[in-house]
């Protein structure tokens, strides 16, 4: 797809609000099927997101010569963020709930596809 409409930033951030839109579904009804719906939506934008999300990452480096660095810093970045996922999820659950971790996946996830949309280097 990226290469047919010659842009990185349009996928990248239409699989991270895919997957907040996948979030979304669990919130509204605690059934089974919501969990169905939000697995094939999410895995759909997660898979779409790990294939163009690398090449954005690579088209927004400053210098070619300090690439790797560069690029550690950003999975310095990547794993940060996961590792302060469950923390703040853990936050979440014990302030408001279980039920409210959905609707602030699907917050957070829109605001990243905001985000992305406005990086200046690229398409």
């Amino acid at each position: 797809m990226v290469d047919k409409i010659g842009r990185l930033k349009l996928p990248v951030a239409l699989t991270t609000v895919m997957l907040g839109v996948g979030a979304f579904f669990p919130f509204f009804e605690a059934k089974p099927w919501t969990m169905i719906v939000y697995a094939v939506i999410a895995g759909i934008g997660m898979g779409a997101y790990n294939s163009v999300d690398q090449a954005l990452n690579v088209a927004v480096l400053p210098d070619p010569k300090t690439a790797a660095k560069d690029l550690g810093v950003i999975n310095l970045a990547n794993t940060l963020g996961q590792v302060a996922g469950p923390i703040i999820s853990g936050i979440i659950i014990s302030m408001v709930g279980y039920h409210m971790i959905f609707p602030v996946e699907t917050i957070i996830c829109v605001i990243g596809g905001g985000l992305i949309m406005m990086i200046k280097r690229v398409k």
